[in-house]
């Protein structure tokens, strides 16, 4: 951890994605992830419009080297758990 006094980057609220973005966002979400998949994200838009449309999944796991802050916000609703994945389950 490294301590900060500058706004942090986060995800764009859901107001700020376009409609077409949170379109696709929508798209991948209801028909590419299952309940118990593990996910691995990179940065932008469509990225960030996926996860705010995962929000009632269930189970969800994830690697990445990149922790943004739509799945810190999954995380701590419980959404990503990891409890499913296969390599390192419950981490």
């Amino acid at each position: 951890m490294v301590d900060c006094d500058r706004e942090l980057y986060g995800p764009p609220e859901e107001s700020t994605l376009s409609e077409v973005e949170t379109k696709i966002g929508k798209l991948i979400a209801d028909n590419l992830v299952e309940n118990g998949a593990t996910l691995q994200l990179g940065i932008g838009a469509i990225p960030d419009s996926s996860l705010v449309a995962m929000k009632n999944h269930k189970d969800l796991g994830v690697h990445t080297e990149l922790l943004g802050g739509g799945v810190v916000e999954l995380i701590e609703k419980g959404v990503i758990n990891n409890s499913k994945k296969s390599l390192m389950p419950g981490k």
